[in-house]
């Protein structure tokens, strides 16, 4: 049903504004348009006043009840109007209303607004309706609209920001932002201009942190960073140091299956002797198998193969102070393997029995100690036996 909203004269013959509707806050949202559509007509083409206009009648009505807010629109009338809700109040409330609105606009300090950023640039914008809608309502003295221009310029400042934390393990931590001379700390709200940043994060015993991000007005982000101790890094370096020049025996216990059905799954133990040269690591291994005990029990092997893999040892890839080493490369060589004849019980080894291996690897490594680790690989053979294995096992470096 449509909205009526008018200027009006109710019975004690008061010039007074109203609004109906289907119910008392459609009635509430007309008497708020009513009243800036009246208080100054050359107000009624500015889109942006309007709106303010709109939002602080609404507030400063719907509000009352609950006291949240800082001025009362008093004697605001329902009655049952044509099977609508109509909302009445005088002028003289209204213009009432706006100079209580101006006397607290004058007295407001901009720290008296919120800490929290959300809560800031909420109540920044109903501030700025009510200079609106004083403004709209009242003839001011210069002196006050002075006031009035100042206060507005400030508020505009924060609406045009936006709102940057830092969180760090750190309780104390310097923050800069784009080289700028200002320190910050973390948990602190910082407010900046539409824009791309770069930040460094200095703390005494911990590594500096640098990074990027971008704000958008009335926008907050949260940039949460944890700090390594210089401690921690000499250690986490001191591990990778000795990794990547160290010789090592990796022995893992793997799961082997393959897509062609003469190839049983089967169990298998690998011991590999590896000699890591930097981002390189090459080797040579033993590998055996024996039929796992779902599947036919007809051959046992022993694999030789040459390792070749690239790794890559940094102090960025880690879970604290354990350095994740993944790596890629090849196993080639021989399988050699028994069938079992079950007819008479015997075994045979024919030349047959002899397969060449091509296998692709990706793994990692995770070291507790520069000695000690574990590692999980996957291999896929594109050869022969076309299998793949999945395995994983210990480290033990000197």
């Amino acid at each position: 049903m449509k909205k009526i909203v008018s200027l009006t004269l109710i019975s004690s013959f008061v010039l007074a504004y109203e609004g109906c509707g289907i119910n008392k806050k459609e009635a509430l949202n007309a008497l708020s348009q009513s009243i800036y559509v009246n208080v100054n007509n050359k107000f009624i083409k500015n889109e942006k006043i309007t709106k303010g206009l709109t939002t602080f009648f609404s507030q400063e009505i719907e509000n009352q009840s609950s006291q949240t807010s800082h001025v009362v629109l008093k004697n605001v009338k329902f009655i049952n109007k044509h099977n609508q809700v109509c909302a009445e109040i005088s002028k003289s409330d209204v213009e009432n209303a706006a100079k209580q609105t101006l006397t607290y606009l004058k007295n407001f300090n901009i720290k008296q607004l919120p800490k929290d950023f959300t809560q800031k640039y909420k109540m920044a914008n109903s501030l700025l309706s009510k200079i609106e809608f004083v403004e709209s309502t009242l003839n001011i003295s210069s002196k006050d609209i002075k006031i009035l221009n100042n206060l507005q310029k400030q508020l505009n400042d924060i609406l045009n920001k936006g709102d940057v934390v830092f969180v760090t393990n750190v309780s104390n931590p310097q923050i800069q932002i784009s080289s700028k001379s200002n320190f910050y700390t973390s948990s602190e709200d910082i407010l900046l201009p539409e824009g791309k940043y770069s930040y460094t994060i200095f703390a005494d015993g911990y590594e500096t942190q640098n990074g990027v991000f971008e704000v958008k007005k009335g926008k907050k982000i949260v940039i949460k960073k944890d700090l390594v101790s210089l401690a921690d890094m000499n250690l986490l370096n001191d591990k990778i140091s000795f990794f990547s020049n160290s010789s090592q025996i990796n022995i893992s216990y793997g799961y082997a299956y393959s897509s062609e059905d003469k190839w049983d799954k089967e169990k298998r133990i690998e011991v590999r002797y590896l000699k890591n040269l930097g981002i390189y690591k090459v080797g040579v291994g033993l590998l055996t198998g024996t039929p796992t005990k779902w599947t036919a029990a007809d051959m046992n092997e022993l694999e030789l193969v040459a390792s070749f893999r690239v790794q890559f040892p940094s102090e960025k890839l880690a879970i604290s102070t354990l350095p994740i080493i993944p790596y890629f490369g090849f196993d080639t060589g021989g399988d050699f393997y028994d069938v079992i004849d079950n007819a008479n019980n015997s075994k045979t080894v024919k030349l047959k029995d002899v397969s060449f291996i091509f296998r692709g690897v990706l793994g990692t490594n995770i070291l507790f100690t520069k000695q000690f680790g574990i590692n999980i690989q996957y291999a896929h053979d594109v050869a022969e036996k076309n299998d793949n294995v999945v395995s994983g096992g210990f480290i033990f470096g000197f």
